[in-house]
C-alpha cells in the first residue's frame, strides 16, 4: 500500500507505472454494463465518490464514500477513474 505523506511526495511518484489513485480525491466508477449487472455497485457510473486510501493486506482495492455518508471497502481500484478538478 502506498501512501503520501506530503503534495511533493505524490508528485515524485507520478512517473511510477503501476501509479495508484491520489488519496481523498473524488472518483467515479466507469463500469460495463456487464459487470454492472454481475456485480452490483452501490454507485452508477459518473457519481462521484470519495477515495480514501487503499485496503491494507488487500491490494488493488480501496476504501470509499459515497453521497449517502456510508463507508465501503472492497472494490478494485481500476474500475474507477478520477474526477477532473474542471468537472467538479
Amino acid at each position: 500500500m502506498i501512501l503520501y505523506k506530503d503534495k511533493q511526495q505524490m508528485e515524485s511518484w507520478a512517473d511510477l507505472d503501476d501509479q495508484p489513485l491520489p488519496i481523498n480525491k473524488l472518483v467515479t466508477p466507469f463500469l460495463s454494463e456487464e459487470i454492472q449487472e454481475k456485480y452490483p455497485y452501490p454507485w452508477k457510473n459518473g457519481e462521484p465518490v470519495l477515495y480514501l486510501g487503499e485496503v491494507v493486506g488487500m491490494k488493488g482495492h480501496g476504501i470509499f464514500v459515497g453521497n449517502d455518508g456510508l463507508v465501503r471497502f472492497g472494490y478494485h481500484l481500476d474500475s474507477f477513474k478520477i474526477i477532473p478538478e474542471e468537472e467538479l
